[in-house]
Order: structure tokens, then C-alpha cells, then sequence
């Protein structure tokens, strides 16, 4: 009996072992089956891709905005971002309800049967809002107005990424 118990456990050791890998494997290869075979998930994600590239390129050249043209010491102009945080925890907070009340409305609508698509709807203000946010950005501080409009402008910029 211990012989059968030891090559029935290594049996489905083995095959444990198999089918974990079978899994990992598609794991790791279905997303890029889906981005390369299905043209809008192609798209989503390279509008996402270069609204999070563009986010990471604000967020590193922000303190470089007010250390240059406010003249801010380094310790003052990472003090800003603060001003970022409450954006995006705001905002983060503001969307999940919204978010909720559109898929429940888009829910109703459909006879109580709710689909990923009823999310989509909270994605155009921030499509709208983000260009046009990064862009008084840096017109508020090209023209050296006071520092606090180019901060409460990067706040409402990015509060329109997590709309995405």
C-alpha cells in the first residue's frame, strides 16, 4: 500500500506540476493573444500606454516647473505634490461612485444584466479634461503666473487620468 501511495502521489505530483505550468503558461500568453488578435483591446491599450507615459513624464517634470521658473528650493517644490495626492484621492473617491451609479443605470437599462461596457461611459471626461489640463499647466507656467495656478491645474489633470 505505501508503494502504491508513494507512485500515486508522485503521479499527481507529476502531473500537478504539469498542469501548473499549463496554466501559468496561458496566464502569461492570453493577454497578448488578446491585444494583438482584438483591435479595440489594441487600441484601449495604447491610449492607456501613452496617457500613463504622459502622467509619468508630468510627474517627473513637475518639481523641475516650480524649482525653475517659481524658483522654489527642492524640499518647497516637492511640497507640491501634495497638492497631486489630494487631486487623486479625491478623485479616486468621486469616480468609484460615479462609476457605480453609471454601470447600476446602464444595468437597470439593460433588464438587470450588467456588461464591462456599462464602465466605459466614465472614461471620456478624463479624455477631454487631461489634454486640456496639461495644457493651462504649462501656459499658467510659461507666463509666471502665480505658483498656485499651475498647481491647482496639475491637480485637476491629474484627477483626469484616474477616469480612465
Amino acid at each position: 500500500m505505501s508503494s502504491h501511495g508513494c507512485q500515486n502521489s508522485g503521479r499527481s505530483a507529476k502531473n500537478y506540476a504539469s498542469s501548473w505550468k499549463t496554466i501559468v503558461g496561458r496566464a502569461l500568453i492570453r493577454p497578448f493573444k488578446l491585444f494583438f488578435r482584438e483591435p479595440i483591446i489594441m487600441l484601449l491599450g495604447m491610449y492607456m500606454a501613452f496617457v500613463y507615459g504622459t502622467l509619468y513624464l508630468f510627474l517627473t517634470t513637475i518639481d523641475g516647473i516650480f524649482e525653475d521658473v517659481y524658483h522654489e528650493r527642492i524640499g518647497i517644490a516637492g511640497l507640491n505634490y501634495i497638492a497631486l495626492g489630494v487631486g487623486l484621492t479625491g478623485a479616486s473617491q468621486v469616480n468609484a461612485r460615479m462609476l457605480d451609479g453609471i454601470y447600476k443605470y446602464f444595468t437597470k437599462r439593460n433588464g438587470g444584466v450588467g456588461k464591462p461596457e456599462y464602465r466605459l461611459p466614465s472614461m471620456f471626461p478624463g479624455t477631454i479634461l487631461l489634454p486640456i489640463g496639461l495644457f493651462i499647466t504649462g501656459w499658467t507656467a510659461q507666463n509666471h503666473t502665480h505658483w498656485i495656478g499651475p498647481d491647482i491645474v496639475s491637480r485637476r489633470s491629474t484627477t483626469s487620468v484616474l477616469r480612465h
